[in-house]
């Protein structure tokens, strides 16, 4: 199994993952102690960022990831400060989320990833983004201790806060993660280099 890094200290992150990756045979490691930089301008940019700064930090192929989160009805806010908008919990950003939206009837939003391989010398691999819209529902659905704004989401006809991590991850941006990286490892540069 191949081993890649997951260079982010958000374990949440890495729980929705783990297993879709090792479902097409790459072993996700988590460290949860990086000095990681994500002061970047664009969702990109901090995806290889990460992935730069895991990789060197533990001399091993690293994969770096950012999320946004965007409104349409508010302008595509918060954007690619998903995480870093407010203090507080992610029940508190939620709720904060649902008293914006007040009187909107545009419930549209955008969660849009961003991933990069990266090797020990700093050199980028391969990156890649995938995109899934949602309808923000009107009330939080599901445990107020859930990740992220899965509990705000509707996709398909299917509350997101409801499902188990498994049904999440076949309909949301993360779980096709696993599939994109799964190609990506592949690809001839990539095989040769962890050989």
């Amino acid at each position: 199994m191949v081993k890649l890094l997951f260079a982010s200290n958000n374990r949440g992150k890495y729980d929705e993952l783990v297993d879709e990756f090792a479902s097409v045979g790459i072993e996700l490691v988590f460290d949860g102690q990086l000095d990681l930089q994500e002061d970047a301008p664009t969702l990109e940019q901090n995806a290889i960022l990460k992935a730069q700064c895991g990789s060197k930090q533990r001399n091993m192929l690293a994969m770096g990831e950012d999320t946004g989160f965007f409104i349409r009805s508010l302008d595509y806010f918060p954007g690619i400060f998903a995480n870093r908008w407010m203090e507080g919990t992610w029940h508190e950003k939620r709720m904060k989320v649902l008293e914006m939206m007040e009187g909107q009837t545009d419930r549209t939003a955008y969660l849009i990833n961003n991933f990069a391989i990266a090797r020990p010398d700093g050199t980028v691999i391969a990156k890649g983004k995938v995109k899934n819209a949602y309808d923000i529902g009107f009330e939080e659905l599901g445990n107020e201790n859930t990740f992220g704004y899965n509990s705000l989401l509707k996709m398909q006809g299917y509350d997101i806060g409801l499902l188990t991590r498994q049904e999440r991850n076949f309909l949301k941006h993360r779980g096709r993660l696993a599939k994109e990286f799964a190609d990506i490892l592949e690809m001839e540069e990539v095989i040769k280099w962890m050989q």
